[in-house]
């Protein structure tokens, strides 16, 4: 999904706070600052991560960066934030939630 299609996809959301898009700056895997536009729950979702497994937001924005091919970088990260959640609801893990996200299949 490239920027334009990703930016589409944003605007077709429910219309509820959870899902408002917002950008905030990261460098990408070159080191140029790049507005990566989320749902809010997603931003929330990193910033738990940030908080509580000690991840290091712009280092893995920048890895995700490296693999995201001819993807949007702000869509390959709500995707790589996804499966994140995902991965802990299977482990059992901690998660900001105790719902699994939508289209979470075991």
């Amino acid at each position: 999904m490239n920027q334009y299609e990703y930016e589409e996809y944003l605007k077709t959301a429910p219309q509820h706070p959870d899902y408002e898009p917002i950008g905030r700056r990261y460098k990408d895997c070159f080191g140029i600052e790049q507005t990566i536009i989320l749902h809010r729950n997603y931003w929330a979702y990193l910033d738990w991560l940030v908080e509580n497994a000690d991840l290091d937001a712009e280092a893995w924005i920048a890895e995700c960066d490296k693999h995201r091919e001819d993807k949007a970088l702000s869509y390959n990260l709500m995707h790589w934030l996804w499966w994140d959640e995902c991965d802990r609801h299977r482990k059992g893990h901690a998660t900001l939630s105790d719902i699994p996200p939508l289209g979470y299949e075991e």
